[in-house]
């Protein structure tokens, strides 16, 4: 099966082929039995599985019993000349083939954009053609009835009339229209060469190139990555063969492999611990315990809005009830001065010669009506509370 259809990782990739004992890997039973009597060698081929203790154990068991000499061939550090130059080639390859890709998309688009105009221009062209048609015909019918009129008015007359002596009348002469040229297509663009790409100094600096499809997905990397290890003797192996860097050097290589991961990856399967958790319990409390205090000193606040709201309110209604009693009281005394004035306007004139001589150099007292002076309580305004 082709490496583009794995779709998940190259280490477990999905099996489709629409064969049972494969797809759901029953048939590995079968090999296990067959590969006893097999005078050959195998690979085991499997990332995680090479990288974990656990795994490798259980691959040295199985194998064991079968009488195989078990190698384990470690590939780590840093790589040979040979293959940095083969890497940098197929990244090159990759490369390339993505940009022809493109480019060849580009060029269908660029086909498919021409074609379309042309087929606008011939749409066009079709029905210039038609409004021509149609226009001369409309003319053709316009000139046809002026003549019929025309020879009914003669006939009337008593004359005969002969449209080719008519001047006005006379059909236009069609020039000769030469043959539609055919449309001349143009030649089609030679087929270009698509452009050469060229590896960047940053990907030349690359040691392994980037696949499209990864080694082992990012879940299964983020669950096994602190457990990756270098095979030893004591899980059964009989030879250990270190292909690129020596032991030391590949020991430390993968522990800064680990560490740096550690940096830079999210670990799927980190959990807190029990000093994480009390803390966590502890801050928990306290914040509910600043949330309820929060929350007592937010209705105090607004208690106190409504407090205050209520006092400038009766005191509000106390102003405006005072003002409305000092204009009935004013309104009253108008009332009785325009009364008593009333009252003088009617007396009886003996009344009044009567009261001049009795009371010669006393002036009439008018009844003034007395002032109600009251004092105006208002209540003190109590002192705003600060929050």
């Amino acid at each position: 099966r082709s490496k583009a259809t794995a779709k998940t990782s190259m280490d477990r990739p999905e099996l489709g082929f629409g064969v049972p004992a494969i797809d759901d890997r029953s048939i590995r039973r079968i090999l296990a039995a067959v590969l006893p009597i097999q005078s050959r060698n195998f690979v085991v081929m499997e990332v995680k599985g090479n990288l974990v203790a656990e795994d490798r154990k259980g691959m040295v068991s199985k194998w064991s019993g079968m009488g195989f000499k078990l190698s384990a061939v470690i590939v780590m550090g840093e790589p040979p000349a040979a293959f940095k130059e083969r890497s940098r080639e197929l990244q090159l390859k990759t490369k390339q083939e993505a940009s022809d890709a493109q480019f060849r998309l580009k060029q269908a688009e660029a086909r498919k954009k021409k074609e379309l105009e042309r087929k606008q221009q011939a749409m066009e062209k079709e029905r210039a053609k038609k409004a021509k048609l149609q226009k001369k015909a409309a003319e053709e019918f316009k000139r046809k009835v002026e003549i019929e009129k025309r020879k009914k008015l003669a006939a009337l007359k008593g004359e005969e009339y002969n449209p080719d002596e008519d001047e006005e009348m006379k059909a236009p002469e069609e020039a000769e229209e030469a043959e539609e040229e055919a449309v001349e297509e143009e030649p089609e663009p030679m087929e270009e060469e698509p452009p050469t790409v060229e590896l960047t100094p940053e990907e030349k600096e690359l040691t392994f190139r980037k696949k499209p499809i990864p080694d082992l997905t990012e879940y299964v990397l983020g669950t096994t990555f602190l457990k990756f290890t270098l095979p030893e003797k004591e899980e059964g192996f009989d030879e250990f063969r270190y292909e690129w860097s020596k032991e030391a050097q590949s020991k430390e290589y993968i522990k800064q492999w680990v560490q740096h991961r550690k940096t830079t990856m999210r670990i799927e399967d980190l959990q807190p611990g029990e000093w994480f958790q009390t803390t966590w319990k502890e801050w928990q409390k306290t914040l509910s315990v600043w949330h309820s205090k929060q929350n007592q000193y937010k209705a105090s606040v607004a208690k106190k809005a409504v407090e205050k709201a209520a006092r400038q309110a009766k005191r509000a209604a106390i102003k405006e009830a005072k003002a409305k009693a000092a204009a009935v009281r004013a309104h009253n005394r108008e009332a009785v001065k325009a009364a008593a004035a009333k009252a003088m306007a009617v007396k009886p004139p003996s009344m009044e010669e009567g009261g001049e001589e009795a009371g010669e150099g006393e002036k009439p007292q008018e009844e003034q009506p007395q002032e109600e002076k009251e004092e105006e309580e208002e209540e003190p305004a109590a002192p705003e509370e600060e929050p």
